[in-house]
This record gives structure tokens, C-alpha cells and sequence, in this order.
């Protein structure tokens, strides 16, 4: 006899499949004869959908499939609040969740299907190697940032008196790697910042013969600045340095090619601008990186294929610094994160943000908002935007009694801005900070607030 809870759970993946053919026919129709039903449970957005044909809301826009409006009903969060905090932690839209609940029923029905875990491991491996454009045999699935950088910094062997450049706006994911390295004789040096940023010659200043490794963040966390990247990249190249990037604030939000930047490696988190859960990231590692970088920990290799190395120290490609088992669960989420950011266009998730930031600029300066961040003067402009108030741990508490979600960071008051918010979310931030009262034409998801409540 069929197992009752087996056909309850399968009613509801196809009652969740329904929803996904209403909202998209194309990709449901696509998608549909690859996947199981349990597998259609979390397909909201799918990085199956045509490329090109999804535009950002603008004039004339109705908000259908593919719109930011589409993609803002995602994210139950925003259905009764402003969300500015995704340099945070990312509020995770509904297919993450489908993703994880899909995974654990299948757990919960027989155990679960590894070889099906496998696959979907190899999935989004290659996935997050075209949203950075590397190849997947580049990529290693970590926890996150700080299990990355630690890889890879005890990956070289370095000699007393060798000396790693980093800056002093550094997050500790890529600072302590680095300062745990001194009681081996390596020294740190700092990068010094003005007005929070540097630029490619105060970089260059701290290079000499002993320099091994110049290790920066892509986006810094407080400031949002976002320093010359490509420049520095050269730099190293031309010095025969390895270049290390903190990418934990930009990948997911500034569209990123490792090799036009000129990278060696980078590591970042899942949990924010992947739009992921925690304990889920991922490291990237060039051909030439590999050559000499050594594997810290040895185990057993559980995605390989028959007859493939199982010695995860003797493996050659990135897979080297998998060891143990995989966080399955927390990979396919990540999946639907990727999912969702590569369906939507890293170009345009970062013409997006420009948008939205510039708005946020200029309408905290006719406040009289001083903005701490410095101006992008033409380059990159990441996600972050920080001001400068007076008890900013005080008004971000304030913020967060009117659902307005942002932080406070080293004195300032965080915003960080994503493709799904909007101009409203914008103007409804500035007018809290200032004190004005303002209006949100939205209601709580009464369903979502008993949910967990």
C-alpha cells in the first residue's frame, strides 16, 4: 500500500508545481520533464528562463514575470517592510526555503537520494563558476568567507620575513587569517585609508621583494568602498605576487569576471548577497594558484565519481579543499540564491543598485544626511551606503520598531541596497533617518507574521 504521507507530500509539490506553470507557462513547460515533483517544489525562479528577456521595472512596466516587482514578491519581508540589510544577512526568498523544505522531506521519506545530492552539488558548482566567469573545477563549496581565506592563506608556505598586504579597512574574515600567520614570521601590512579608500599607489608603496600576497576586500563592509580591483590585479601579475579578494560583498552584487580582474583567488559567503542560508559558500582558486597552494586537510572525497581520486589532499583541481561531507542542504539553497541572481542578469542587478544608491545619495543630501561613503568618481558602485548620525546603534533599534532593516557599523548607520528594493524603499529610509514621517503602501503578509510568530 502507498504510504499516505508519501502521496500527501507529493499532492503538495504538485499543487506548488501549479503555481509555478500560472506564473511562468515557459519555464514550467521547460523545466517540467527533467524534474521530479519533488524536485518542482522550490522552482520559483529558474536560471532556465530565457536570458535577455527579463527586464528591471521601469516606464511602462507592469511587473509580470521576470520584473523587480515579480522578483520582490519572493521575498516575504518586503511585503510589510523596508529590507537594507543584506550586507547583513540576506531576508531569503521563498525558493531558498522551498529548496531546504524539499530536501529534508526527501530526507525525512527514505534517507534521502545522494546520488540526486551529487548532482545537484555539480549544478550549482557550474553555475556559480558562469556567474564569476571560471570554470567549475575553480570552485569549492566552504562554509563561508572565513573558512575560504583561512584555506587559502595557509595554502602557500611562507618564510620568516615574508609580508602579506592587506588593508586597514579589512572585516576580520580577512584579517585574522593573516594575523594568525605572524606567530610563522609573516609580517602584515596595512594599506592606510582616506576619507575611507585608497588608491593603486598606496598599494603599491607596501610592495617589495618580500611580499607574498596582496590580499583586499572587493567591496569593504562599512564603507561600501570598492577599490581598483583590475589595477591591483596587474599590479601583482607584473610583481609575480598572488592576489586574494574578500568577495563576501560584491559577487551577487557587481558583476564579476575573476579573470578580467586578475585574481589568483576568493572566497565568500552564501548568506548575503547570494541571497543563501549560513554555512554555505563558496572559494575560488586560478590554475596557477593551484599549482603551488597545498590542501590544509585531508579526507574523503564523497561527490566523486567512479574511479575519480577519493584522497581529497591529491586531488588536482579546487575539490582539493572539500573535505568531509558536504553541506547538501545548504548547497542546493545556495542553488536557488544563484538561481534567482543569474535569472535576473549580474549586469542588471548591478545597473540596479547603481540606481538605487545614486537615489539614495542624493535624497540624503537634500536632507542634510551626511553620506560617509565615499563618491564612486566614475567606478564601481557596490551596494553599501553609509551615513553619518549620531547614535547610529540608536536609530538603526528606531529603524528597525518601524520595519526599516539596516545597521550600524562602526559608528555609522548601514544601508545596503539590492536589485529588489525599490525607489519607495529608498525615500521611506531617508525620511525615517531624518525624522519625517512617512507612508508604506503595503500591509503585512498576515500569513507570513503567523507563520512566526
Amino acid at each position: 500500500m502507498a504510504d499516505p504521507k508519501r502521496k500527501k507530500h507529493y499532492r503538495n509539490a504538485r499543487r506548488d508545481d501549479a503555481s509555478a506553470r500560472k506564473a511562468s507557462p515557459w519555464l514550467a513547460g521547460r523545466c517540467a520533464p527533467q524534474l521530479d515533483a519533488v524536485s518542482r517544489v522550490r522552482i520559483g525562479v529558474s536560471v532556465e528562463r530565457r536570458p535577455g528577456r527579463l527586464p528591471l521595472d521601469g516606464p511602462g512596466s507592469r511587473g509580470g514575470v521576470g520584473s523587480v516587482t515579480y522578483f520582490r514578491d519572493q521575498f516575504p519581508v518586503l511585503r510589510g517592510g523596508v529590507y537594507l540589510d543584506v550586507a547583513f544577512k540576506a531576508a531569503v526568498p521563498d525558493p531558498v526555503v522551498r529548496a531546504i523544505a524539499a530536501f529534508y522531506a526527501g530526507v525525512q521519506h527514505d534517507g534521502g537520494d545522494k546520488g540526486g545530492w551529487t548532482r545537484t552539488v555539480a549544478a550549482a558548482r557550474e553555475k556559480i563558476a558562469r556567474l564569476i566567469a571560471a570554470r567549475p573545477g575553480e570552485i569549492a563549496f566552504v562554509k563561508n568567507a572565513s573558512e575560504g581565506m583561512n584555506l587559502l592563506a595557509h595554502g602557500l608556505r611562507y618564510s620568516a620575513g615574508d609580508n602579506v598586504i592587506i588593508s586597514d579597512q579589512e572585516h576580520e574574515t580577512n584579517e585574522f587569517p593573516w594575523t594568525n600567520l605572524e606567530r610563522r614570521g609573516l609580517e602584515v601590512r596595512r594599506v592606510p585609508s582616506r576619507d575611507l579608500r585608497f588608491d593603486i599607489e598606496d598599494v603599491a608603496a607596501l610592495v617589495d621583494s618580500r611580499t607574498r600576497v596582496v590580499s583586499l576586500a572587493h567591496v569593504y563592509p562599512v564603507s561600501g568602498f570598492v577599490p581598483e580591483v583590475a589595477a591591483v590585479g596587474r599590479l601583482c601579475r607584473e610583481r609575480g605576487l598572488y592576489f586574494f579578494l574578500d568577495a563576501v560583498q560584491s559577487v551577487g552584487a557587481l558583476s564579476t569576471d575573476v579573470r578580467a580582474l586578475g585574481v589568483h583567488a576568493l572566497a565568500t559567503s552564501g548568506h548575503k548577497w547570494l541571497l543563501g542560508p549560513y554555512g554555505a559558500g563558496f572559494l575560488y582558486a586560478s590554475p596557477e594558484f593551484m599549482q603551488e597552494a597545498e590542501p590544509v586537510f585531508a579526507s574523503k572525497h564523497y561527490t566523486a565519481s567512479h574511479g575519480e581520486e577519493l584522497n581529497t589532499a591529491r586531488r588536482q583541481d579546487a575539490s582539493r579543499w572539500e573535505y568531509g561531507s558536504l553541506n547538501y542542504s545548504g548547497i542546493a539553497a545556495l542553488e536557488a540564491g544563484v538561481d534567482m541572481i543569474l535569472a535576473v542578469g549580474p549586469q542588471r542587478i548591478e545597473a540596479r543598485i547603481r540606481e538605487l544608491v545614486m537615489r539614495l545619495r542624493q535624497r540624503a543630501e537634500e536632507e542634510g544626511l551626511e553620506v560617509a561613503s565615499p563618491p564612486a568618481d566614475g567606478g564601481a558602485v557596490s551596494g553599501v551606503v553609509s551615513l553619518r548620525v549620531p547614535n547610529a546603534e540608536r536609530v538603526a533599534d528606531r529603524l528597525r520598531g518601524q520595519r526599516i532593516f539596516v545597521s550600524a557599523r562602526r559608528g555609522l548607520l548601514r544601508a545596503s541596497v539590492d536589485f529588489y528594493n525599490n525607489e519607495e524603499d529608498i525615500d521611506a529610509f531617508v525620511a525615517a533617518v531624518a525624522g519625517r514621517p512617512f507612508v508604506l503602501r503595503r500591509e503585512p503578509d498576515a500569513e507570513f507574521q503567523e507563520r512566526v510568530s
